[in-house]
């Protein structure tokens, strides 16, 4: 049973496992008194203090409250980042993936900062509503549950925003809208916007991304797989194999370069 629990988890996507992973350690460690949490939350005057705590632009958004929430926010997050990670047309690669993230979270700050409609700190309340905004716009004509609802999927973010009028949580309800005002731009600019205007998307993958990515996954020598992740040992260009003849087929290089075979006794 264990075995299978970590074969499950390596199994998981690594930007989700990653986010999912953080928010859970760092939200229990600070419920049980052993993580102090205000290392982590984002706070405008700190990033731009002197050194700036720049990491607080990632940590902001990995974390949840305690109790109920802690069960709800962490349990969106791995299923909406999830599904844009594994499944969304406009999302192939990793490096889109962390751009996506960037620039939702990089609108979501903006807004906050220039509206504040809202006094809130848990940033991975918007960014979940943000994530299933995204993923559910290429869900038209299907359905989803939310709760023991079934409801046309492009409204379960709507869903999600209303959870707060049952806890009489107005200040929440505004600061979730952060994240639906926040994926509906990253739509139009990547969708509506390029049909309009002859294709053109404005904020493209950065390449700088890309080669990030590439360089911590070794080069490309880091593949994933069901089981885990599998590292390829860099290949020598002056002992690449043909396409033809003995250099190919399933057997070992150390089987296929010893030559023409011979029956035993000739």
């Amino acid at each position: 049973m264990v075995q299978l629990s970590v074969d499950g988890y390596w199994r998981i996507p690594p930007i989700t496992r990653f986010a999912v992973t953080w928010t859970v350690v760092v939200s229990l460690g600070a419920w049980i008194g052993f993580i102090d949490l205000g290392y982590f939350v984002y706070y405008t005057p700190y990033v731009f203090s002197f050194p700036p705590q720049i990491w607080r632009l990632v940590t902001g958004f990995l974390w949840a409250s305690k109790g109920l929430p802690l069960i709800f926010d962490t349990y969106f997050l791995y299923v909406w980042l999830r599904a844009l990670e594994t499944g969304h047309p406009r999302l192939p690669r990793r490096a889109d993936v962390i751009w996506y993230l960037m620039f939702v979270g990089a609108t979501i700050l903006a807004l906050d900062y220039f509206l504040a409609l809202a006094f809130e700190y848990r940033y991975i309340k918007p960014l979940t509503v943000a994530l299933c905004y995204t993923v559910t716009q290429q869900q038209q004509g299907m359905k989803g549950h939310f709760v023991i609802f079934e409801v046309p999927a492009p409204l379960m973010p709507y869903g999600m925003i209303a959870m707060n009028l049952f806890y009489n949580d107005m200040n929440g309800l505004f600061f979730d809208l952060y994240g639906l005002l926040a994926g509906h731009l990253y739509e139009f600019l990547t969708k509506v916007w390029p049909r309009a205007g002859g294709g053109f998307n404005p904020i493209p993958t950065p390449p700088i991304i890309e080669s990030i990515v590439q360089w911590f996954d070794g080069n490309g020598r880091m593949n994933n797989r069901s089981w885990g992740t599998m590292f390829s040992p860099r290949a020598d260009s002056d002992s690449s194999a043909t396409t033809s003849g003995a250099n190919v087929g399933p057997l070992p290089d150390s089987w296929r370069t010893r030559g023409a075979g011979r029956r035993l006794g000739s």
